[in-house]
């Protein structure tokens, strides 16, 4: 089904159409609503009750201007679509404000139908952070998602709910850290220039450790902006793990790129650290922190073309750069000599999660970039 293949931008009429046509049926992971969430609290709740149990239930999507018979699809009855924009605010507001811990990643799309109406498509990405609770005037209750609708969670799903997210959520953290462990160690597809790199991990909260796998040839298809990430170019390999990018024609490489099956994607390039004439080892600072950005920005470009779903984990480590020092601009020299640089090998930066990607990419990595400058004994970048 279209709905849950495409990305929720590229969703059109003909695929409402062909949910009507198909009769797809309501279920664990789709609902129908004639009308959209009115005013009154009665209605704000059920509301918080239907996307809260969609993303306890490893999300799915709501769509409002539907018809429903018998859980299946009648006809498009349609939303205002001069309403449209002022409720995607106020239903944002409430996803906010009304749901704990944070819901992340909540998408609303209007589907146009004709001049005067739409159909307001809401995806709810399964959760890093589930079971996720109802709190709208003190409501405080978890409800989740059969086939035949939303239902009160009991201890027993509770319990395995919070056991899931904690297993996920360490799973991720294992595959960041034997990657980063196997690169340290010079186990990469071609030897690396030098024993310095950075990693960057950027990976699907929603897909990881799921049978799900994106579509290759694709992305082979589109292996410009593949092969465009790395700042040289590069030639565009398939491998186990899926599609691999280096430079060709070098036995040594300064960088490389994998995007594994999953949605996983993987840079590594190599830092040029200095020494000054104290034997200080130094971290070209600036430099660095305009390639994570530039890699990061050309990153989340090709994430957009594939359809990535929400929320992101973002990781940035560092190896083979123990007792380097950050801080490089005039006024801060003094500083930078004070400072005990890099103290471990490798560094592994705490994930950000981010919800949507941001026009600039320096604001998604603003707290990976906080906490690089903290490594080194910084407060914050010097650059801001």
């Amino acid at each position: 089904m279209s709905l849950f293949t495409k990305a929720i931008q590229d969703i059109t009429k003909a695929d409402i159409d062909v949910l009507l046509q198909t009769k797809a049926p309501e279920g664990k992971h789709l609902e129908y609503k004639r009308d959209l969430p009115g005013p009154k609290d009665s209605d704000k709740k059920e509301f918080l009750f239907d996307i809260s149990s969609i993303a306890n239930s490893h999300g799915g999507h709501v769509l409002y201007g539907i018809d429903e018979r018998n859980g299946l699809p009648h006809k498009i009855a349609g939303v205002p679509r001069n309403e449209t924009d002022q409720a995607v605010l106020r239903l944002q507001d409430l996803v906010r404000d009304g749901i704990r811990p944070p819901l992340i990643g909540v998408d609303f799309h209007p589907v146009f139908i004709d001049a005067n109406t739409s159909v307001l498509l809401v995806k709810i990405p399964p959760s890093w952070a589930a079971p996720h609770q109802v709190i709208f005037q003190k409501t405080f209750r978890f409800y989740k998602r059969s086939s035949n609708g939303k239902y009160m969670m009991d201890v027993d799903e509770l319990r395995d709910a919070f056991l899931l997210t904690y297993d996920r959520e360490e799973s991720i953290r294992k595959f960041r850290n034997e990657r980063v462990q196997l690169i340290a160690a010079g186990s990469t597809p071609k030897p690396l220039t030098s024993t310095s790199v950075a990693i960057l991990h950027l990976i699907p909260i929603p897909s990881f450790g799921k049978s799900r796998y994106v579509d290759l040839s694709r992305v082979d298809k589109t292996a410009g902006p593949l092969s465009d990430l790395l700042r040289g170019g590069g030639q565009v390999h398939y491998n186990l793990d899926g599609l691999l990018v280096m430079s060709s024609g070098q036995e040594i490489v300064a960088e490389f790129l994998q995007l594994y099956r999953s949605g996983i994607l993987e840079l590594c390039w190599v830092v040029s650290v200095h020494n000054d004439h104290d034997g200080n080892k130094l971290l070209p600072s600036e430099s660095f922190e305009q390639d994570l950005v530039n890699y990061y920005g050309r990153a989340a470009e090709l994430l957009r073309i594939l359809g990535t779903d929400f929320p992101l984990a973002v990781f940035l480590s560092v190896a083979g750069m123990k007792g380097c020092k950050m801080g490089l601009a005039p006024r801060y020299m003094a500083q930078t000599y004070l400072t005990r640089g890099l103290d471990r090998d490798p560094i592994l930066i705490p994930e950000s999660v981010v919800s949507s990607f941001s026009s600039d990419p320096k604001d998604d990595l603003a707290q990976v970039i906080t906490m690089m400058w903290n490594a080194a004994g910084f407060a914050k970048s010097i650059y801001e």
